[in-house]
Formats: C-alpha cells, sequence, structure tokens
C-alpha cells in the first residue's frame, strides 16, 4: 500500500525512504526473528506453538460467538474463552475483529466495519478535493499519512487487540478532521476562482456544481 498508493510528484523519495527504513529494520533484527520466520516456509500447526493456540483461540471464539451473537460484554473474553477451549483459560484473542464481534456483538462489528468504510470514503473524498486546496500536493501527502497510519492499526489488529487502544480510535477520528478542513478551504478558494479574470465559464461551473464540491458549496452557503 505503501508503494502503490505513493503521491505521483514525490514517489521516488517516499521509495528511498522505504528502502532506507527497510535496511534500518533489517539491522535491528535479530537470530531468533530468523528462526521465527523460518517457520513460515513449514507447518505451522506443528512447528509453531504460538500460531497452533492462537488458532484453537480462535475456534473457540466463534462457539462463542455462536453461542452469544449479540456479545458476551466488554472485557469478558478472557474469562470466559476456558469455558469452550480449556487449555487456554484467561487468555486474549489476539484479535481485534474477533474480539469486537464476541464482546460487543453482531451489532458491533457492524459498527466497526461501518466505521472502517467511513474512514476509507472519507480518505478517498480527500484525495478528489486536493487538486482544489492551496497546495494539493502537501494535501495528497497528509493523506498518504493517514491512509499508511489505518492501513498499519488494521493489518496488525488481526495479530493483536487494538480494539480498546486510545490510539485506534484516533485513527478513524482523523480522517474526518482532515475532510473537515479540506471542504472548508475549498469553500474559501471558491470565491477566489469567482473573482478570478483569467478562468473561463466552464471551470467555474465545475468549481461550483461539480459533485466532487457539494460539501464545499454548503459551506460556502452558510
Amino acid at each position: 500500500v505503501a508503494i502503490l498508493a505513493a503521491p505521483k510528484n514525490k514517489r521516488l523519495r517516499i521509495y528511498a525512504l522505504i528502502c532506507v527504513g527497510a535496511v534500518a529494520a533489517y539491522s535491528l533484527t535479530d537470530a531468533n526473528f530468523w528462526v521465527r520466520m523460518a517457520t513460515l516456509n513449514q507447518n505451522l500447526a506443528e512447528n509453531d506453538i504460538a500460531t497452533q493456540q492462537r488458532i484453537q483461540i480462535w475456534e473457540a471464539s466463534w462457539k462463542m460467538f455462536s453461542d452469544y451473537p449479540y456479545g458476551i460484554g466488554v472485557g469478558n473474553f478472557s474469562s470466559l474463552i476456558g469455558y469452550y477451549d480449556s487449555r487456554h483459560w484467561m487468555r486474549a484473542s489476539h484479535n481485534t475483529l474477533i474480539v469486537c464481534f464476541t464482546e460487543l456483538g453482531i451489532q458491533g462489528g457492524i459498527a466497526l466495519f461501518a466505521m472502517m468504510l467511513l474512514t476509507l470514503k472519507s480518505l478517498r473524498r480527500c484525495y478528489r478535493l486536493a487538486d482544489e486546496t492551496k497546495d494539493p500536493l502537501q494535501t495528497r501527502i497528509i493523506l498518504y499519512g493517514f491512509l499508511i497510519s489505518w492501513m498499519t492499526y488494521f493489518v496488525s489488529g488481526l495479530g493483536t487487540e487494538r480494539l480498546y487502544a486510545e490510539s485506534y480510535w484516533w485513527v478513524f477520528a482523523m480522517p474526518q478532521w482532515i475532510l473537515r478542513v479540506v471542504n472548508e478551504e475549498v469553500a474559501d478558494q471558491a470565491p477566489a476562482l469567482a473573482t478570478d479574470p483569467k478562468l473561463d465559464d466552464s471551470l467555474l461551473v465545475h468549481a461550483f456544481t461539480g459533485p466532487a464540491h457539494e460539501p464545499a458549496c454548503h459551506y460556502a452557503r452558510g
């Protein structure tokens, strides 16, 4: 995602920074890390006990969710998982989506997915409006950072619990703030477009009636 979504005008610099970061990350690894990575090419169920245990916990979680589709309540996963698999008393789920569905129920899971879609939709809308801001490239770089942050939290949440971490929800909130800022900046730019004699009528019509500018026009009218 970091490679594919990089702003075109800054791709070379971003790719160079990614390479530098990869080299730096590699220099921080130790022998134990590479021993664990080697198990990826083998049978995980036989060679990686931790992975096998997580699979067992996730299977037990499905049984728990089947019994309580509307949730078992916040913070109750660890105290109940042992009843579904006696090998894992007081164990965590190690998965944000699983702990959400089991503790908050199907309604909580739907709400979480809805917020994820809203976040991506807000970022996409900001990208569409970026050209109308004062500094389009800077706006795209900021949005790029938000996208990478969100993807990092989402992927890491598949192997850890992030649901009750405050920073997890900041990542959901920030795209809504940047969308508000972008909308207001576009609205501020609209009067300037209307008074610029160099612009022809077709550009003005696009600026004020294009579908991507509806929120901006709303603010302008307000």
